[in-house]
């Protein structure tokens, strides 16, 4: 007798669950099914690979040696399963992105635009997550694509950075500070003021520099999303700071006034690529349409404020 599909699979799912009778619900078959499927492998191998003990199938050395070469085969095919899925879906023009709130509702957006607008017939995989949470997505090979805020490190993932730039005051239609060349933080001494959240890396630098000129702005709300901040700053809420990401969209609407803050507070966005996922054409065109739009924005952002940025995009 030929060992076979079944008696494998019979034989892996006794190792994984240790009996047969929930090998059996595993399988979906009937545990007399199962055990003879493992009488079966073992008379085909000439080896016994259990010991019968009131009921009990306990594994022997040869069965667990077994074990590790058919749960090598196993992951081996599902590496193959998952490579010709992903052929599947390059050939039928699909792109994977995933990134934060901050850059999905402009940036990234704007990107695939263009992108759909050059590449009739794909589509875009796209998901807003919070930084801390894209990595763990990209180390699952979940994505083509992650752009996180800050730099976070994770197993299977290329990790480099996409942009350094500095962040920008934001204020509302009509606001005193408007029209000013460059706004300084005691200029916001008194000022609503929208703020990050207290845990953000960004906002213990700006809350020092208040600090640091005795400036005391009202903060009248907190958040971890910097398009929240946004939408609060075009209502006329309040001021804030936040990079030119989030907020040049509003800008550009004539929602808010973006004017330079004197105080240089670096934005770092990282790129994310999973290393064990195959990239073709239409990934690679992605990623120059998104780089492309970078470098654009510091253009875009120089004629709101009328100066050039202290950051370069």
């Amino acid at each position: 007798m030929q060992v076979n599909d079944r008696m494998i699979g019979a034989f892996r799912a006794v190792m994984r669950v240790g009996t047969t009778s929930a090998a059996a619900e595993v399988l979906a078959t009937s545990q007399s099914s199962v055990s003879r499927s493992i009488l079966q492998l073992e008379s085909a191998i000439r080896l016994q690979l259990f010991e019968r003990a009131a009921g009990r199938l306990i594994p022997t050395g040869e069965a667990k040696a077994l074990y590790e070469e058919v749960e090598k085969n196993y992951t081996q095919q599902e590496r193959l399963k998952r490579f010709m899925r992903e052929l599947h879906m390059k050939q039928s023009g699909r792109v994977g992105v995933v990134c934060p709130p901050s850059l999905s509702i402009g940036f990234i957006a704007e990107a695939s635009v263009r992108f759909l607008a050059d590449n009739d017939g794909c589509n875009i995989t796209s998901e807003t997550q919070l930084s801390v949470m894209i990595a763990d997505l990209m180390s699952a090979q979940n994505f083509d694509f992650g752009f996180a805020v800050y730099p976070h490190t994770a197993p299977g993932v290329e990790i480099s950075e996409f942009s350094r730039t500095t962040n920008y005051c934001i204020l509302p239609i009509g606001h005193r500070l408007s029209t000013a060349d460059c706004v300084y933080p005691r200029d916001l001494n008194g000022e609503n003021f929208i703020a990050m959240r207290s845990d953000n890396p960004t906002r213990h630098r700006i809350d020092q520099t208040f600090a640091d000129c005795g400036a005391t702005p009202k903060i009248v709300v907190e958040t971890p999303r910097a398009e929240t901040i946004c939408e609060m700053v075009a209502r006329g809420v309040g001021t804030s700071i936040v990079s030119p990401f989030a907020a040049l969209r509003y800008a550009e609407r004539g929602l808010i006034v973006i004017r330079k803050y004197s105080e240089d507070y670096p934005s770092t966005i990282t790129l994310l690529r999973p290393t064990h996922r195959s990239s073709g054409k239409l990934q690679e065109s992605y990623l120059q349409i998104v780089q492309d739009l970078r470098d654009e924005y510091s253009e875009r952002v120089e004629r709101m404020t009328g100066l050039l940025p202290t950051g370069k995009l």
